[in-house]
């Protein structure tokens, strides 16, 4: 397996690196961060580069690129501190928002429904695992919320480092709790519908 980009690949890379250097230094990430954000200036800058519509289907009007591409792109974009597009009244952002409080409220009911179940609805052993994966859940949202409301200050660095631990912290306890039995589940589910496209060789249930 080959994992060297290709010629195209390596020339969009160091087209993009240029444009990074040469037009996102301290001072104009400084003036776009005061600004919210977003910029029409910077969009139009991608668009004449052919960023915006580079994993477009080509029957589109795009250069039909891939994921590596994308990655590309990306990789050199963080690598300068590319600001974040969207501004703060932004779609994304918004519905971003409203989805992270959402996190917020459900995993605070659970934690409070939890702490006042019966004791023999649930099993104790079990109980700690539990809480512990709500509050994940619920310092996920914290954390990105504060993440996106301090992006443009000293601390963003912190709390993006805060952030993915929890995130990670979120991910490896997930096979130890009960999140994991929907993974059965859906396995489960898998194999049925594997069985169920198999001829039946027993020719049971046949007359």
């Amino acid at each position: 397996m080959d994992f060297e980009f290709t010629d195209d690949q390596g020339s969009l890379r160091d087209a993009v690196r240029r444009w990074v250097e040469k037009g996102f230094g301290f001072e104009r990430r400084h003036a776009l961060a005061k600004a919210g954000g977003a910029s029409r200036a910077v969009y139009a800058e991608l668009c004449e580069l052919g960023l915006a519509g580079l994993v477009v289907p080509e029957a589109h009007g795009g250069l039909g690129q891939g994921s590596v591409d994308a990655m590309i792109v990306c990789e050199e974009m963080g690598r300068g501190l590319v600001h974040a597009p969207y501004a703060f009244a932004s779609l994304p952002v918004l519905l971003g928002t409203v989805g992270g409080i959402g996190l917020l409220v459900g995993p605070a009911g659970l934690f409070w429904l939890n702490l006042r179940r019966y004791p023999m609805q649930g099993d104790p052993q079990q109980k700690p695992m539990d809480l512990a994966f709500i509050a994940l859940l619920f310092f996920t949202s914290l954390t990105g919320l504060a993440l996106l409301a301090l992006r443009d200050t000293a601390t963003m660095g912190l709390l993006l480092a805060v952030h993915l631990g929890v995130v990670m912290a979120l991910f490896l306890t997930l096979p130890y709790g009960k999140f994991a039995h929907g993974i059965y589940r859906c396995a489960a589910l898998l194999k049925s519908a594997i069985e169920k496209r198999q001829a039946n060789r027993l020719t049971l249930g046949a007359e």
